[in-house]
């Protein structure tokens, strides 16, 4: 039975890897436009946490574009993506060229989104990418 679990658990996160990847990206230099006010920060982000909830997960990190441990009543352990009462990632990372992102260094918050400006890696980037 534990390996069965185990094995939903795997499909689950895949599953939610993928559907992360096919989010629509804008274009390059494009930036979403969604109607609704915004609120853009490029100040002490790794402090400060956003949570993107949909119908059926959310996804709770730093605006740095980091999951560090975060929550007081599990220690530690409620930042990632959920589909509750299921935790399925930890978080996800990017790399570029075999070199991971950085921090973001700018995030904004609109009417049913979160972006993150990241520093640009190998002449690519600069451009706002959703989450």
């Amino acid at each position: 039975m534990r390996k069965r679990a185990r094995r939903l658990l795997r499909l689950a996160a895949l599953l939610v890897a993928v559907g992360l990847l096919a989010l629509p990206f804008p274009a390059s230099g494009a930036a979403l436009q969604p109607g609704g006010p915004t609120r853009t920060s490029g100040e002490r982000l790794e402090l400060k946490r956003y949570v993107a909830a949909g119908d059926r997960a959310y996804v709770i990190g730093a605006q740095s574009g980091g999951f560090p441990p975060m929550g007081w009543h599990i220690r530690g352990e409620m930042g990632g993506v959920w589909a509750h009462p299921i935790k399925l990632l930890d978080g996800y990372w990017f790399s570029l060229n075999r070199t991971w992102l950085t921090a973001a260094a700018e995030f904004t918050a609109g009417a049913g989104y979160v972006q993150f400006q990241f520093p640009v890696v190998d002449q690519i980037g600069g451009v706002a990418m959703p989450k």
